[in-house]
């Protein structure tokens, strides 16, 4: 998990969090009635790298899902956690999130076309 408002990158610049998603969740969402999808670098301290060279120069880009996106639209806070799907050594960002049939999906790919189921773990 990782807080949404803390910095996290290995050097003392803050790599900024990337095209945040307001989402509408299924009617019933443990989530509530929104959530938010986000691109960050994960939390320094899951980077050894970190550890030892002090550099984000290896660090891959991921996709995040914090629930209570009424709180963080109304400048709350909330606890991100990085979608587990993909690759954790490349880019993984700007997966469009889309509600059918009560469920949530996630569009990962346009070619090869892939959409996937999300489940909260």
């Amino acid at each position: 998990r990782q807080p949404f408002q803390r910095g996290i990158a290995c050097t003392s610049s803050t790599w900024r969090r990337q095209d945040p998603k307001l989402l509408p969740m299924p009617a019933g969402s443990v989530s509530g009635p929104f959530a938010m999808a986000y691109t960050s670098l994960p939390p320094a301290q899951l980077r050894p790298e970190c550890l030892t060279s002090k550099t984000d120069a290896n660090a891959a880009p991921q996709m995040f899902f914090a629930a209570g996106g009424v709180a963080l639209a109304s400048g709350g806070a909330a606890v991100g956690v990085r979608v587990r799907c993909g690759e954790v050594d490349r880019p993984e960002k700007n997966w469009i999130a889309f509600v059918n049939r009560g469920a949530l999906h996630l569009i990962y790919s346009i070619y090869p076309h892939t959409v996937l189921l999300f489940r909260a773990a």
